[in-house]
């Protein structure tokens, strides 16, 4: 994968999620009429029909009717022919219509099915950091934490808001070495590095959240890392007994996607434990040269464990 579509997957796959946790209702307009089980007709009126609900929202002047499809006898078009079946959907053999239940969206089974199991998360966790690519060249893993706190928009989709602290550090963080024989060097090396994530989840939703249940989610998301460098450093002469002291501090700041999956067991019915993966790309610099699109980045890989409450 060249490096500029690497750069545009996660951005994209965000947006992704965010119209999955916005879908567009899909509804079809059509003009007709509309003779009900009850014998009452709706004359050459403009309908909608919503086939996640099993619902025909009828257009009577400045008012709105809505229908269950089981309330429905037939429609007909303003050709004077039978579309029931092609409009609803319907199943042409009685033994499988038998089996089909028309719901409206105010049905208690709707209500029920589409009602979150919870409105917020708050997760705490620790993770094991192995940053890679020539950015991270020696740099070590680490063992850091983190926290989310994630919002659940519908039963299936939540936005997630992220802060974790990397636990990578240099591999060689102390050298000496002696310029001269009369001098000893000594030089320490630090590096913390704390990202901030804003990402859209999702997760498969169980039937209901009792202890042993498990939770199975997804999440992509953009934000930015940050990078503080220390340098210490120590000069002692021998003849002349006499120490030197410098030090140097830098900071950074660089965009950044992640990309997740996880697993979430119930322990109860609002504390589980959360086992997860993630990968972050770090973008560095780019620049085009006489030929071609040159990317720099960094990679991070996350293994995380924590505790997770469901409110």
């Amino acid at each position: 994968m060249k490096a500029k579509t690497r750069y545009l997957f996660y951005p994209l796959l965000t947006v992704l999620l965010f119209l999955l946790a916005f879908p567009l209702p899909v509804l079809a307009a059509a003009n007709g009429t509309i003779i009900l089980k009850s014998g009452q007709e709706y004359r050459n009126v403009t309908f909608k029909i919503d086939h996640y609900y099993k619902v025909v929202t009828i257009f009577i002047t400045d008012a709105m009717i809505d229908v269950s499809f089981n309330e429905i006898d037939s429609i007909i078009d303003n050709e004077g022919m039978d579309v029931t079946n092609d409009l609803l959907k319907r199943l042409h053999k009685e033994k499988k219509r038998s089996r089909e239940t028309w719901r409206s969206k105010t049905d208690p089974v709707i209500k029920k099915a589409r009602t979150k199991l919870w409105n917020t998360g708050i997760r705490f966790a620790s993770n094991f950091s192995l940053p890679a690519d020539d950015y991270y060249e020696g740099i070590g893993e680490g063992i850091g934490f983190e926290g989310d706190i994630i919002v659940a928009v519908t039963n299936n989709v939540a936005l997630r808001f992220s802060v974790s602290k990397s636990g990578m550090q240099f591999e060689d963080p102390k050298s000496s070495f002696s310029p001269h024989p009369d001098t000893l060097v000594t030089a320490e090396y630090g590096i913390n590095a704390v990202r901030y994530y804003f990402s859209a989840e999702y997760y498969h939703r169980p039937d209901r959240k009792t202890p042993g249940r498990s939770i199975y989610y997804f999440y992509s998301g953009l934000g930015a890392i940050n990078h503080k460098l220390s340098f210490d450093a120590t000069m002692y002469v021998k003849s002349t007994r006499e120490l030197f002291i410098a030090s140097d501090r830098a900071s950074e700041t660089k965009f950044a996607t992640t990309c997740g999956a996880g697993m979430i067991q119930l322990l109860s019915k609002n504390i589980g434990i959360d086992l997860g993966v993630a990968f972050d790309m770090i973008w560095v610099r780019s620049h085009y040269n006489d030929y071609s699109y040159i990317g720099v980045s960094g990679y991070i890989f996350d293994m995380k464990l924590g505790v997770i409450a469901l409110l």
